[in-house]
C-alpha cells in the first residue's frame, strides 16, 4: 500500500449497530475520492432490505443514493416504498467498499456535540418551514411543532393544550405536522382530508381538527368518507365539492408523505411528539405542561442544561 493510500486508510469496527470511522487528521475524504454506485447496486439493496425487514414480497421499494457522509466514503442510502397503502422508509449507510450496510456512522473527525447541534437545527428547520397549519403569530418568540395522528387517543388528550399555546398574547407559534400511524385504519385518510381543508383556509383546518378529535370515538373505517364530509359541512365557508375533489385526487398525499419522511429520518415514531429547538419530546401534554416544556427546552438550547 502506498503512503498516500495509507493516509487515506480507514479503520472500521462495528459498535452498537454503528460503524466507527477514524481517518487520519487532515485527511478527510472528499466525494471525488469515493467510488461511485455500481449499476444495479441500488436495486440489490432494495431486494436485501425487503428480505431483511420481512416486507411483503410484492411491495415496491426504491433505494436512492443521498451522497457521501462528510469527510468519509460512507454513502447515505434511503429506501422507501412506492405503495401508498404501505408506508416504509429506512435510511442506512453503505460502507466504502460497498459490501455492508449499517444503521449509523460515527465519524471520529466530527465533534459529536456539534453534529447533534446540526441535527437539531435540521429538524427544527424541516418542521417549521413550508406550508402547514399554524396557530399563533408568525413573529412569535418560540415555534413548536406537533406530529399528530387524528385517530390517536393521546393526540386527542393533547389537543386542548395545543390550542391553548396558540391563543393571542402567548407569543408561541404552533405548527401541525401529519404523522398517521400504520396501526390506525383511517388516520392517513384523515390526515389527507385535513391537508385538503387546510388548502382552503388555515382556520378551517383547526375547526376540522377540533371537530374530528371531538368525534374521534364515533368515526368508523367503513363510513369514514361520509362522516368526514358531515364534519366538514359544519365548518362555515368550506367548499364541499372542492374538498371532495381534493380527497378523491389525493392532493393532500404529498404533505402527509413529506411529514412521514421527516419523522422517519429523525426516528420520530410516536404520537403526539412535540419538537422545539430541534428537541423531540413524545407524549400527551396539558397546556401547563407544554408551557413548562417550552421553557425547559428554550433554556436547554441556550445553556445546554
Amino acid at each position: 500500500m502506498s503512503y498516500k493510500n495509507a493516509q487515506r486508510a480507514i479503520c472500521m469496527a462495528t459498535f452498537a449497530m454503528a460503524w466507527i470511522y477514524c481517518g487520519l487528521p487532515g485527511q478527510a475524504a472528499s466525494a471525488d475520492d469515493c467510488a461511485g454506485i455500481e449499476p444495479g447496486l441500488l436495486a440489490n439493496i432494495s431486494k436485501y432490505i425487503q428480505k431483511k425487514f420481512k416486507l411483503p414480497p410484492d411491495l415496491q421499494l426504491r433505494s436512492a443514493d443521498s451522497g457521501v457522509v462528510a469527510g468519509t466514503c460512507f454513502r447515505k442510502i434511503k429506501t422507501v416504498s412506492t405503495d401508498k397503502t404501505f408506508l416504509f422508509s429506512q435510511t442506512l449507510f453503505l460502507s466504502p467498499d460497498h459490501r455492508a450496510l449499517t444503521a449509523s456512522v460515527l465519524n471520529l473527525q466530527v465533534d459529536p456535540l456539534e453534529e447533534e447541534r446540526q441535527d437539531r437545527l435540521r429538524l427544527q428547520t424541516q418542521v417549521t418551514v413550508g406550508s402547514r397549519p399554524v396557530l399563533g403569530d408568525a413573529d412569535a418568540d418560540a415555534t413548536i411543532a406537533i406530529f399528530s395522528d387524528f385517530q390517536c387517543p393521546f393526540c386527542k388528550a393533547a389537543a386542548a393544550g395545543v390550542r391553548e399555546l396558540g391563543l393571542p398574547g402567548r407569543r408561541i407559534r404552533v405548527v401541525y405536522r401529519y404523522l398517521p400511524l400504520d396501526s390506525h385504519s383511517w388516520a392517513r385518510r384523515a390526515a389527507e382530508a385535513g391537508s385538503c381543508i387546510f388548502r382552503q383556509r388555515n382556520d378551517a383546518f383547526w375547526q376540522f381538527h377540533d371537530a374530528l378529535f371531538a368525534h374521534q370515538g364515533e368515526i368508523k373505517n367503513e363510513t369514514f368518507q361520509s362522516q368526514i364530509l358531515v364534519l366538514a359541512q359544519s365548518i362555515p365557508g368550506i367548499d364541499i365539492e372542492s374538498l371532495q375533489n381534493c380527497i378523491a385526487s389525493h392532493l393532500g398525499e404529498a404533505d402527509v408523505t413529506e411529514d412521514l419522511e421527516i419523522a422517519a429520518e429523525h426516528e420520530i415514531n410516536a404520537t403526539p411528539t412535540f419538537v422545539l429547538n430541534g428537541f423531540a419530546v413524545p407524549g400527551a401534554k396539558t397546556g401547563i405542561e407544554l408551557t413548562q416544556l417550552i421553557e425547559s427546552l428554550s433554556r436547554r438550547a441556550t445553556t445546554g442544561k
